[in-house]
């Protein structure tokens, strides 16, 4: 398959700055690749244009196979997910990865296979397409000190909620 970029998405989205795109290559060369590019049945890069121009046609990818607009959709929400945004635009992001998901199960996709396009958990999925089961994080009470302790040394609140995969509110409630 002949890799290539897509110019609509291309357009849509500013490049990264110098900075950004030494970083990533420096990560990459330090870290291997982490998830493979997104690509479309034709080729045209849907997630990964960057990670595409560092290591060219040797990359390894996934094909999407979605209608062109929802793929475009797609595209947006991969990159511009991993950009520096405003509250307002990653919660306008985080509701389109929303609508997406539930037209995605709606069509027939395994919640499974919609998490995987998406970058997002199948639990999400689930939550977002209607499923009912409580899908909490517990936090082991063993580990609430260790929280406190990592939290009181100045660790951002993101990185514990993260690494515990629970909310940042969850985080602030066990301090």
């Amino acid at each position: 398959m002949k890799i290539q970029p897509w110019d609509k998405v291309l357009k849509s989205l500013p490049p990264l700055s110098e900075k950004e795109f030494a970083e990533l290559k420096e990560s990459i060369k330090k870290h291997g690749l982490k998830y493979p590019i997104k690509v479309l049945p034709d080729g045209r890069i849907i997630d990964g244009y960057h990670r595409w121009l560092i290591l060219g046609d040797a990359v390894p990818y996934e094909v999407i196979d979605l209608p062109e607009e929802q793929a475009y959709e797609l595209a947006l929400i991969l990159n511009i997910a991993r950009r520096q945004l405003s509250p307002e635009q990653i919660k306008a992001v985080y509701e389109r990865a929303k609508e997406i998901a539930k037209e995605l199960v709606k069509a027939g996709m395994p919640q499974q296979e919609v998490a995987k396009t998406l970058n997002v958990s199948q639990q999400a999925v689930s939550k977002w397409a209607g499923g009912t089961a409580d899908l909490r994080v517990a936090v082991p009470k063993s580990e609430w000190e260790r929280i406190y302790e990592r939290r009181k040394n100045g660790e951002p609140e993101e990185k514990i909620a993260a690494d515990y995969k629970v909310s940042n509110r969850h985080v602030r409630r066990i301090v």
